[in-house]
C-alpha cells in the first residue's frame, strides 16, 4: 500500500526536524519503505511517499515522530488512484 503523509512545520522552521533526524534517524521500522519526500518553497509543509503492507508499521513510525511533531497527517491512496484521509 502506498501512503502519503503531510507534515507542517511550526513557522515554517524545518531545523529542528532535520536536527532529530541527524540525532536519532528517520526510525523507520522494518518493512516500512521510504520513497520519496518533497518540502513546499515556503518550508510550511514535507510530503512524503511511503510503502508498506501492514498499517501498524505506518502507525508505530508516526507514533515515534508524535512526541515531538504532532502535524502529521496520514493519506492513503487506494486502488483507484483516489487519495483518502484515514
Amino acid at each position: 500500500m502506498l501512503f502519503m503523509v503531510i507534515e507542517r512545520f511550526q513557522d515554517n522552521d524545518i531545523l529542528p526536524i532535520y536536527k532529530r533526524i541527524r540525532d536519532e534517524g528517520r526510525m523507520f521500522p522494518d518493512g516500512l519503505k521510504y520513497l520519496d519526500s518533497w518540502v513546499e518553497p515556503n518550508c510550511s509543509r514535507c510530503f512524503q511517499l511511503m510503502e508498506c503492507d501492514d498499517l501498524s508499521l505506518l502507525q508505530e513510525w508516526i507514533l515515534k515522530w508524535h512526541v515531538q511533531e504532532p502535524l502529521l497527517r496520514l493519506f492513503q491512496f487506494s486502488t483507484a488512484n483516489k487519495l483518502e484521509r484515514l
